[in-house]
This record gives C-alpha cells, sequence and structure tokens, in this order.
C-alpha cells in the first residue's frame, strides 16, 4: 500500500482549482411517484459542464437523504435519459431518498467527450490518458456532492453513495476522496482485472474508506472472482469489521438479475441503518 507522503502526492491530483458551480435546473418532469430536474453546472476542469439528473420522491416532504449514483459501464453506450439504468435505482427512490445521477465525462450525453472503456486493455488501463479520466470521474462526483450541499430539500448529513458494477470498482476512490459522504453500497463490482498505474489503483484508496460499506456480490462469475476480487476489497477497507459487510448470492455477474428483492432489502436496510429511516 503507498504511505501516507505518496499517497497525498496521489491525491493531489483530484485537486481541482475551486470554480463556482453556476448551476441552473434546465427541465423538470414529474410523474405520479418522483420529480425528476435535469440540472447543469460547471465541472471541475477544462472549462467543461456536468449534466445531472436528481430525481426526488413526490410521497415525501423534504428534506431528503441523498444517494449519488455511479453507473455500470453501459452507460458509456447511453446518449439519454431514457436509458438511465433506472431499474438499478428506482428501489431508493420509492423508499422515499433522493437519488442524483451525474452524466460522467464520458457517459450518456457527454460520450462526445470520449467514450473511455473502463476495463479496455491492459495499454489502455495503464496510460495516463486513463488516469486523467479517473480524475475527471472523481471530479464530477465530487462537484454533484457539492450542488446537493446547497439545496435546501437535501440532507447534507446524510449522503451515500451507491456504485453499481464499473461504479462498485471505482468506489474506493470516491469513497476515500469525497469527505462529504457517509456511507456507500457497492453491487456486482470488486478489485479491477487489470491493475491501473499505481496513481488510481483502488487498493491504496481503500484503505482509506472509514465509513461503513456494504458490498453486494455474486458467488459464481469467472472475472471477478470471490477469492480474488470481491473477499480482498472487503479485506482493504479501513472499517471495523461491524460496519463492513459483504453480501453473496448463488448466481453470476448482475445479482439483480435474480436476487433483486433480496438485495433490495439490503441495500434499504443498509442505509436505514446508517444514514436513518426515511420519515
Amino acid at each position: 500500500m503507498a504511505s501516507d507522503e505518496v499517497f497525498r502526492s496521489y491525491r493531489a491530483l483530484f485537486e481541482f482549482d475551486p470554480v463556482p458551480l453556476e448551476a441552473r435546473v434546465t427541465e423538470v418532469e414529474e410523474t405520479a411517484s418522483w420529480r425528476r430536474e435535469t440540472i447543469t453546472f460547471r465541472a471541475a476542469y477544462n472549462d467543461n459542464e456536468v449534466s445531472v439528473y436528481l430525481f426526488l420522491s413526490v410521497a415525501h416532504e423534504p428534506p431528503h437523504q441523498a444517494v449519488v449514483f455511479f453507473p455500470g459501464g453501459q452507460a458509456r453506450r447511453q446518449d439519454s435519459p431514457e436509458q438511465l439504468q433506472l431499474r438499478m435505482i428506482d428501489l431508493l427512490v420509492t423508499s422515499g431518498r433522493a437519488v442524483m445521477c451525474p452524466i460522467y465525462w464520458g457517459t450518456g450525453e457527454r460520450r462526445s467527450m470520449g467514450s473511455p472503456d473502463p476495463r479496455g486493455t491492459d495499454e489502455s488501463i495503464r496510460s495516463q490518458v486513463h488516469v486523467d479520466y479517473t480524475t475527471f470521474w472523481i471530479g464530477d462526483l465530487n462537484r454533484s456532492v457539492e450542488y446537493l450541499t446547497t439545496r435546501d430539500d437535501i440532507r447534507a448529513d446524510r449522503l451515500a453513495f451507491y456504485g453499481f458494477s464499473w461504479g462498485a470498482e471505482i468506489a474506493p476512490l470516491a469513497l476515500a476522496l469525497e469527505p462529504r459522504l457517509a456511507v456507500g453500497v457497492l453491487l456486482d463490482g470488486g478489485l479491477p482485472l487489470i491493475r491501473p498505474r499505481s496513481e488510481v489503483q483502488n487498493q491504496h484508496y481503500a484503505t482509506r474508506v472509514e465509513f461503513p460499506v456494504l458490498i453486494i456480490n455474486w458467488a459464481y462469475d469467472a472475472e471477478f472472482s470471490l477469492e480474488l476480487r470481491q473477499r480482498p476489497l472487503l479485506e482493504l477497507l479501513a472499517i471495523v469489521p461491524e460496519h463492513k459487510k459483504h453480501v453473496t448470492y448463488p448466481c453470476g455477474h448482475v445479482v439483480f438479475a435474480r436476487y433483486r428483492n433480496q438485495a433490495i432489502g439490503e441495500i434499504l436496510e443498509w442505509f436505514d441503518t446508517y444514514l436513518g429511516p426515511v420519515d
């Protein structure tokens, strides 16, 4: 693992000059169960803009607990809000929590900026470009959290991270580098098969994660090995054992395909425990 001195140099890669958010709501859509706001604000890098979708339950009164979502790799091939991975987040909105879905660099409507493959080839994963993309992804997450803290209808002390697949892989960096988060859920992820450059290797960050984390996985998967990629991640997390949990189901990749209800129960119970029940 990286020493504290080396880790400080890694962390510095994710420190951008402060710029005003200049946030604005550009569109609002309502259904019988939720309100979806499209919001745009300045990115932390390259004079870019970030778009996010914020889902708010209409059945629950604010202020809301909020969960920031990081999607699976298919987000690189999706380019409209209708293609958001809603099946992964609807459980949270119906439970009464707000869910923020940032459109991360190179995904969704921002695909024209580049469509990085988070698993890619050995050469691409170990490139400087991959390091740069990673700083952009975390920058988008940080700015999204910053925006949430400006809203009166959001509980700034009740913010969570929820990553699916690719989002669960990058989670150690997100959880270690965003101190305003209070709890994390990692679904269908683990340590990456190809190790990137040391500056963005998960293990250096996992050992700096000190708040509660739930990991939900499948027991049988040739790529995300239970023994090589799942349990080692759990062991690396710098959390006392009673505040980290690893749940596995007897299936392959994508737990929701066969054990959706069971996994939802685990996720909601975890958030209820560490964020508090929704009023």
